[in-house]
């Protein structure tokens, strides 16, 4: 038996032992062979098992937050509708300090791995897959404010407004890393784009809430979309943001992005929806960069990705 590790996780690695007897508690009547700790996962532990059975996604959790628990995603996966592939959840364990669940293993390619790989028309028939995708899930429900879910789908910790964000988020840290030159730009763009974050605000459905080229696999013609611990009452374009972040996003991709997403859901992009988009994901990457677990090359992937995007939307 082996484990191989990814040392840049900011999580301690768990000892052989502790994997071991966690499998085990979760499916005692599996005989695990081998394991292997992914190297995707910043605030979580995932392995990939190997039994007599086949292949095992084991995702480990410890110092589990108040929101995106086991129930709640046992709940939007029964409220998808059947043509969202995700991974099927087999059983969970929860105790105080820990929260491990185990799923079938799907075989595939990340989107950020397979993209640079198309062809311009590949990758627009792939894009408007995503956008049918997207607005599928989108349509699953609709609610009266943004924030965490309970297990019964409905919203038990409210946010407040977009444009209230930059105040929760803005701390010594977050200040550090963007200077007082990059924050004075992005508060203008808030005060200047104020009636498209109110448009935002009073358009809330179920979001995957991390909806990034690592969590869409492509396998077998099929599309899956994995890690739905941050899924949410939230801002559609949070989704296409975060989507589209680090992708080129050259109008024929976004057309074919569009033309999906309005065959199930015709009226519900905004004519801007692609300056809406960028404008939404600044503050998903704003605070991402005002955490301190927030490190390494993650850190500066996305101190560039905040550049690049505020650039965008200040023209």
């Amino acid at each position: 038996m082996f484990c191989q590790c990814n040392v840049n996780n900011l999580h301690d690695d768990l000892q052989t032992g502790q994997v071991v007897c966690l499998f085990q508690t979760l499916a005692p009547k599996e005989r695990l062979i081998d394991y292997y700790r992914l190297p995707k996962g910043h605030r979580n532990q995932n392995f990939l098992l190997c039994t007599d059975h086949g292949k095992f996604l084991m995702r480990i959790r410890e110092n589990v937050p108040d929101f995106g628990d086991i129930a709640v995603e046992k709940a939007v996966f029964a409220s998808l509708d059947e043509d969202v592939r995700h991974p099927k959840r087999l059983c969970s364990y929860e105790s105080q300090d820990v929260e491990c669940a185990l799923y079938d293993y799907v075989e595939g390619k990340e989107l950020s791995e397979l993209l640079p790989t198309l062809s311009s028309r590949k990758a627009e028939e792939l894009f408007y897959r995503l956008g049918r995708q997207l607005a599928t899930i989108h349509r699953t429900k609709t609610f009266e404010v943004s924030g965490f879910l309970g297990e019964d789908l409905e919203v038990n910790t409210p946010l407040p407004p977009l444009k209230e964000w930059l105040t929760l988020f803005r701390t010594a840290l977050l200040m550090d890393r963007l200077g007082d030159e990059l924050w004075t730009r992005l508060h203008y763009q808030v005060r200047r784009r104020r009636k498209q974050l109110e448009l935002m605000d009073q358009d809330i459905c179920l979001v995957h809430g991390d909806c990034n080229g690592d969590n869409i696999l492509l396998g077998q013609g099929r599309l899956t979309f994995l890690d739905w611990e941050f899924v949410a009452a939230g801002h559609r374009y949070a989704d296409i943001g975060q989507l589209f972040r680090g992708v080129s996003g050259n109008e024929d991709i976004r057309n074919a992005f569009f033309g999906g997403y309005k065959e199930i859901l015709p009226q519900t992009l905004e004519e801007d929806w692609w300056m809406m988009s960028k404008l939404r994901d600044l503050f998903s990457i704003v605070q991402l960069l005002s955490k301190e677990e927030t490190r390494g090359g993650q850190l500066a992937m996305l101190g560039s990705y905040f550049i690049h995007t505020l650039n965008q939307i200040d023209r």
